[in-house]
């Protein structure tokens, strides 16, 4: 004999065969069993991932006016925090920037405002060409780059640089080197 009962995921009526079938932990329609299964795991990661984060992180030196780093205390690869997800590795970065936000924009990756890779703070991170991020980083030909001088401290005018595929090299440095060879 057919017992009622209501659907744990949209609260709608809902027969059950017996009154033996009637699970204590819910029962579902076919096609919100699916849907309900979906944000059970998505809100088992996003527990797992707030559990890994300290929130009461350093203030960047550079960006005070950001506050505080949101920390990554867990895994971490090349200073990037990381976090399972269905058997593989994602950025939690990146994880939690598309909880926040969506999906990161095509053609364009995450800049960290705070240079600081472990932090996950969604204000911290801002959406930009790959270009753009390798312009605002801390590599050391970049910074070379941006002083104005080369490697050995000649200024980088257009009187002395010469153009190549990737950018631009010191005349005097390259004259230097081809005089030793």
């Amino acid at each position: 004999m057919p017992v009622q009962s209501t659907c744990a995921h949209c609260g709608g009526a809902l027969l059950v065969q017996k009154q033996s079938r009637i699970n204590p932990a819910g029962n579902y329609h076919r096609a919100c069993y699916h849907a309900a299964r979906v944000e059970r795991s998505q809100r088992t990661l996003l527990s797992r991932a707030w559990a890994k984060v300290n929130r009461n992180g350093p203030v960047p030196p550079g960006r005070p006016d950001l506050g505080p780093c949101w920390v990554w205390t867990a895994a971490r690869r090349f200073g990037y925090g990381v976090i399972g997800v269905q058997g593989r590795l994602m950025m939690a970065h990146r994880l939690l920037w598309a909880v926040a936000h969506g999906p990161i924009p095509a053609g364009l990756e995450l800049d960290h405002l705070c240079r600081n890779p472990s932090c996950v703070r969604d204000d911290h991170l801002e959406p930009v060409s790959h270009r753009e991020n390798v312009r605002r980083g801390n590599a050391p030909m970049v910074v070379v780059s941006r002083s104005g001088y080369c490697m050995r401290g000649h200024p980088l005018i257009p009187d002395t640089t010469v153009p190549t595929r990737t950018g631009r090299q010191c005349r005097i440095c390259q004259d230097a080197a081809r005089r030793r060879s």
